[in-house]
């Protein structure tokens, strides 16, 4: 470099300073390699998680409803061999059908919490009573639901359903569901019209809860009260 009357002259060596300058790039590049690896073994992982999961949810799901998808099946294959009854047994895989599906929710929704709005029961219940109507029932709901539940309770009073409906699916003329929330319990009463006198009084279970079941004429009248916690 050219300055007035002479001239200036680096004397330090700075081989060692780009060398150190190269090992740090390598280093650097080292590191960001080592980075994307991890960063695509952490990814990996996730997905796995997430997909185990969700087989989980889906085996959990299929054990929970195989007796009314297996119900299903044979409806479908009875309304094969007797298409004369086409109508009927369809009516019926309908019925069932809602509650797979509803008993479904149930699951996810408490997979996410253990508590969720008691209007979750009020809709399952009214879904399928709309259904129940497609096989010539009768059917009227009165629910008082406010607040929230847990949601175990929830599925355990619709699975008290479900057992009374599937019991006297063919025998139905009319069903009366009254629903009341009140101080985290729930009180459920079915009154269900059948079209003859039963010979046979049903039993039925609770899970968690107390249910009882009389016969006034053609009429039966199963009480469920289930306590929170």
């Amino acid at each position: 470099q050219a300055i007035h009357g002479g001239r200036i002259f680096w004397q330090d060596d700075v081989k060692a300073i780009n060398e150190l300058a190269a090992h740090l790039r390598d280093a650097n590049d080292a590191l960001g390699e080592r980075y994307d690896l991890m960063k695509a073994e952490v990814e990996l992982k996730e997905r796995r998680l997430q997909a185990e999961e969700k087989s989980r949810l889906y085996d959990r799901i299929a054990q929970e409803i195989a007796p009314q998808l297996n119900k299903v099946d044979a409806l479908l294959q009875r309304s094969r061999e007797y298409p004369e009854q086409a109508n009927a047994l369809l009516s019926q895989v309908c019925v069932i059908s809602a509650y797979v599906k509803r008993r479904a929710n149930l699951i996810l929704l408490g997979e996410e919490k253990p508590t969720a709005s008691t209007r979750e029961l009020e809709s399952c219940l009214r879904e399928s009573l709309d259904n129940l109507r497609l096989c010539g029932v009768i059917t009227y709901l009165d629910c008082h639901c406010d607040g929230q539940s847990a949601v175990k309770q929830m599925t355990a009073l619709y699975d008290l359903f479900e057992q009374v409906v599937e019991d006297l699916l063919g025998q139905l003329s009319a069903m009366v569901v009254t629903v009341h929330c009140a101080q985290g319990s729930i009180h459920m009463r079915i009154q269900a019209g059948c079209k003859e006198t039963l010979t046979v009084l049903p039993t039925f279970a609770l899970v968690g809860g107390d249910v009882t079941c009389q016969a006034q004429d053609e009429d039966l009248i199963i009480e469920a009260k289930i306590q929170g916690g």
